[in-house]
């Protein structure tokens, strides 16, 4: 098991191999983004020795000289991985991406998207296989655990149904004082802007909430 090579193959590629990833965080659109904000977005391709070849995106900063790189929601490995292999494969993967990155770069950490929602639960056991194979656990979460994932092309009644009490409540309050929802592009965000300005975390959270929406909405009309 110590010697068992779980990657055939890791080759640097385009940032479009991740158009069609498996999940939104492993997305081009998701590198594309965090490139807005000072991150550098690198894409791969893995071959999995054996099993298919899985795009990768991986991003990095600079922090007081040092840098770090972080997959977000990732590696996506083939459907028929061995639970019981991923944490020694997952080490595996950390040791041959670093090759491509400078020795500036300190860590490597990743978000594996097999916890959270109906996945199953980090146990101590976990962490035991993580820690033999050389990795440890992260004290604290960079992404949500959990995700609510809504179908809008299910009826208004659907989605009320599936909501919790506080939720409709607070849809109908709003209703109630007026507000609406309309299908809107770049020539409401000047609306949008001016709603933003006053809030108190100022110009950094503003420029964010545009950039996010000048980019969804590009990539939009892109894919239809």
């Amino acid at each position: 098991m110590e010697n068992q090579e779980f990657i055939q193959e890791i080759t640097e590629t385009e940032l479009s191999a991740c158009k069609n990833a498996d999940t939104f965080l492993q997305s081009s659109m998701w590198g594309e983004f965090k490139s807005c904000f000072g991150w550098k977005s690198r894409a791969f391709l893995i071959n999995w020795k054996g099993r298919e070849t899985v795009p990768l995106l991986a991003i990095s900063r600079s922090r007081f000289g040092f840098s770090f790189v972080y997959i977000p929601w990732g590696p996506q490995m083939p459907p028929d991985f061995p639970p019981e292999e991923k944490p020694a494969a997952l080490f595996e993967l950390a040791v041959k991406l670093k090759t491509f990155f400078k020795k500036r770069h300190v860590f490597i950490r990743f978000d594996p998207p097999w916890y959270g929602n109906n996945s199953a639960v980090f146990s101590a056991n976990d962490a035991a296989l993580y820690l033999s194979a050389g990795l440890k656990k992260s004290g604290a979460s960079i992404q949500p655990p959990d995700t609510v994932i809504v179908n809008l092309t299910d009826s208004t009644e659907k989605i009320l149904e599936a909501m919790k009490p506080k939720w409709k409540y607070n849809i109908s309050l709003a209703q109630k004082k007026g507000v609406t929802v309309k299908t809107g592009g770049d020539e409401e965000l000047e609306i949008f802007y001016k709603l933003l300005k006053g809030h108190p975390q100022g110009t950094v959270f503003l420029y964010t909430i545009l950039t996010t929406i000048k980019l969804f909405l590009k990539n939009a009309v892109s894919t239809v």
